[in-house]
């Protein structure tokens, strides 16, 4: 199933790890530690993204196929254990931000295979089109009643809890970037590189044992976190 960036433009990332490794030499005079400012990039790219729930970071699965369900034909309510461990579907998931039903361009929502009958009879519930997200201790009401149409995420799994057995659902996703060299694709990076810069650089400092560089630089990072904060702010995020 493809995957679909929920923000799009036009960054360009092709040098953009280049460039940090080179201002990250700069800042700290040791263009020579490559392995040390190699790794420390990685570091503040990974501390950035992890800072918050980014809009640029949700990615899309827009077509879902889930997995066969548990169906409780009393309650007509649907289980479904949706494995995240999944590098196709879910690369480098950092958490699902939500889950509706998958409705086709002619407006109608698929059943699971062998249970058309039932979703024809019953239909999808007006509810059902938006799936809640409840914390694992709060499915159950205060009489003991089980909430319908809920999903949490336990681990690397989420458990699903529909009125209808359907086929497909829409899953959007915050990932973290690839931070590798050859395939590097941090859009804060890319927009805010002063960020990263200053954190590897306060990072460097510290693995050579320069303490108050590194504690200088460090002091950068809640301002330079701010400023990207403000701009998601500024952009409707």
């Amino acid at each position: 199933m493809s995957i679909i960036a929920q923000q799009s433009g036009n960054i360009q990332y092709a040098g953009v790890h280049a460039q940090l490794i080179t201002d990250v030499g700069i800042l700290t005079n040791r263009p020579d530690l490559t392995a040390e400012i190699g790794l420390a990039v990685r570091k503040a790219t990974i501390k950035a993204h992890q800072a918050d729930f980014w809009l640029g970071d949700l990615q899309v699965v827009p077509q879902y196929a889930l997995p066969a369900p548990t169906v409780d034909t009393a309650q007509i309510t649907s289980r479904y254990t949706i494995n995240l461990v999944d590098s196709v579907n879910f690369p480098r998931l950092r958490k699902v931000a939500y889950i509706r039903p998958y409705v086709a361009p002619n407006g109608t929502v698929a059943a699971a295979s062998g249970w058309e009958t039932l979703v024809a009879n019953y239909g999808v519930p007006n509810g059902a089109r938006n799936y809640s997200e409840k914390s694992a201790a709060l499915i159950m009401d205060s009489y003991g009643v089980e909430s319908t149409n809920y999903w949490y995420q336990a681990g690397m799994q989420v458990l699903l809890r529909i009125n209808a057995p359907i086929a497909y659902v829409v899953i959007g996703y915050y990932n973290t970037p690839d931070v590798t060299e050859v395939n590097y694709n941090s859009w804060i990076a890319a927009q805010f590189p002063h960020l990263i810069v200053e954190e590897a650089a306060s990072q460097v400092f510290r693995m050579i044992g320069k303490l108050d560089e590194s504690a200088a630089y460090g002091k950068a990072w809640g301002e330079n976190l701010h400023q990207l904060m403000m701009s998601q702010i500024n952009s409707g995020v």
